[in-house]
């Protein structure tokens, strides 16, 4: 790899006898790599270190493929909006075409068919879209022979090589923030639709409240659907529902699901942070402006996606049989939601 770095396609076409554009064309796949001048370009960038002799049967272009089961969690959002820019910036940056394909479990009757059909060519990398996905939907994966990484879920007994959020320790960072803050007696506001995600920051919550000496109480815990104005909907159910005083503080285990629930306390008369303070996770452009602004967990999302990109291209070109699961973790940011107690 250290080689690449001094080689550039200029070189590559001096030596070849071809032009620049025909050595592009040819690495990015957009040219046929049996035609003469492919073969000689191709032969040239691996005598050159350009890419490994593994690579060249690899397609420079990487399928992105985004599964969806309920939709109402991979959304048109400022955070998938910036995860997929990273990753395209990631791509072009390395030589590599992005190509999308979206898969839609619950209202497509063909997506398996045309799940296979994507996973039928070992030669093009695969980087998956893993937020909704469950353990029943992972059968077609384990039998792609090519490269793939699952991006924004863990799978951690799961044989796959994974890039995500540390999602546990987010959660555990949360409850540490309420606590910090005087909050012994926090809430969670969590999301109807089941997904890894979610479970690891609740989870993460849960034991930040536990190493305190504290329980999360049944009661203070609501389930509302993970979008703006279904938060919103069911936490007035929940509110109205509730007898008893509420925790001072809750974490919703993300923005909307908080920015949600803030507009619904705020309906009841329940001010934030006065009455009840609040943190989100993934410090969405809208948790400056809201009112007060977010307390949140910051996730490094262009980071994340070059490292996703980063490390199925090396499996591209440099198989190295390493399984590796990597997390990252979030970032405090301290706004005004959340209230220091006495």
């Amino acid at each position: 790899m250290s080689q690449r770095k001094n080689i550039r396609i200029k070189d590559i076409a001096e030596a070849a006898g071809v032009s620049i554009a025909t050595v592009s064309n040819v690495l990015s796949g957009k040219r046929q790599k049996n035609s003469d001048a492919g073969r000689r370009v191709l032969e040239i960038a691996e005598e050159m270190g350009y890419i490994s002799r593994a690579s060249s049967a690899i397609n420079r272009a990487v399928r992105f493929v985004v599964y969806k089961r309920s939709g109402l969690v991979v959304m048109d959002t400022p955070f998938f909006s910036e995860l997929f820019s990273g990753l395209e910036h990631a791509c072009s940056d390395l030589g590599f075409t992005l190509t999308f394909s979206f898969i839609d479990s619950t209202r497509d009757s063909g997506y398996r068919e045309r799940l296979d059909a994507i996973l039928s060519d070992p030669n093009t990398p695969v980087l998956l879209l893993a937020t909704e996905l469950c353990a029943e939907d992972l059968a077609p994966f384990r039998g792609f022979k090519g490269p793939l990484v699952m991006l924004d879920s863990l799978f951690q007994t799961e044989h796959f090589h994974t890039i995500s959020i540390d999602n546990y320790a987010a959660g555990w960072q949360a409850g540490d923030i309420l606590f910090d803050h005087g909050h012994e007696r926090a809430g969670l506001i969590t999301s109807s639709i089941i997904f890894n995600n979610m479970l690891d920051r609740n989870r993460g919550f849960k034991s930040a409240l536990k190493a305190r000496g504290v329980a999360l109480r049944g009661e203070d815990v609501a389930v509302v659907e993970p979008t703006m104005d279904g938060a919103y909907r069911d936490m007035l159910t929940w509110l109205d529902a509730r007898e008893g005083p509420l925790p001072t503080g809750f974490f919703a285990v993300n923005d909307i699901m908080a920015a949600g629930a803030m507009r619904a306390l705020s309906e009841r008369g329940i001010r934030v942070p006065e009455d009840v303070s609040m943190v989100g996770m993934d410090n969405m452009p809208f948790g400056r402006i809201t009112s007060p602004a977010l307390t949140t967990l910051d996730v490094p999302k262009r980071q994340i996606s070059e490292l996703a990109v980063k490390r199925l291209i090396h499996m591209a070109e440099f198989p190295d049989g390493l399984c590796l699961k990597t997390v990252v973790e979030t970032t405090p940011i301290l706004r005004d939601s959340v209230r220091k107690l006495k």
